[in-house]
């Protein structure tokens, strides 16, 4: 179990990420329905309902982005978040928006570095001084 937000970034979020990376820079086009929908965390059920909304029956490049951009896992909403904030720098609100963190814990983990805002690369030192909601009783 992931004690801090950077051990849960490396270990749940990262791979997953690094996944659709992969698949959109390989996987020949179209896509399949359900791999598309595995690597987004999305049912075949909701894949299926977008891909109507959108009159399309196969899976593109631009159709398996709209399906990030509307899709209602949390992976798609963070992703989500993540592009509306095109940033180098982050401020504090902006980290704990984007990551779905407390923003109480983003500032005290912030405080404890010395930082008021965050650039993209400083990002990993930030996520390792916030602890994941059932570590925070440890201490």
């Amino acid at each position: 179990m992931p004690k801090t937000y950077l051990d849960y970034y490396k270990t749940v979020l990262s791979p997953k990420l690094e996944r659709i990376d992969l698949f959109l820079k390989t996987a020949p086009q179209p896509y399949g329905i359900t791999e598309s929908a595995a690597l987004l965390d999305l049912s075949i059920t909701e894949t299926e309902a977008i891909l109507r909304q959108l009159s399309v029956c196969c899976i593109t490049r631009p159709v398996f982005l709209f399906l990030l951009q509307e899709g209602s896992s949390a992976l798609c909403e963070l992703l989500r978040r993540q592009l509306l904030f095109p940033n180098d720098t982050y401020t504090l609100p902006e980290i704990a928006y984007i990551y779905d963190l407390r923003r109480e814990d983003v500032f005290a983990a912030a405080a404890r570095l010395g930082l008021s805002s965050c650039h993209k690369l400083l990002l990993p030192l930030l996520f390792d001084e916030i602890l994941m909601p059932d570590t925070r009783s440890l201490l």
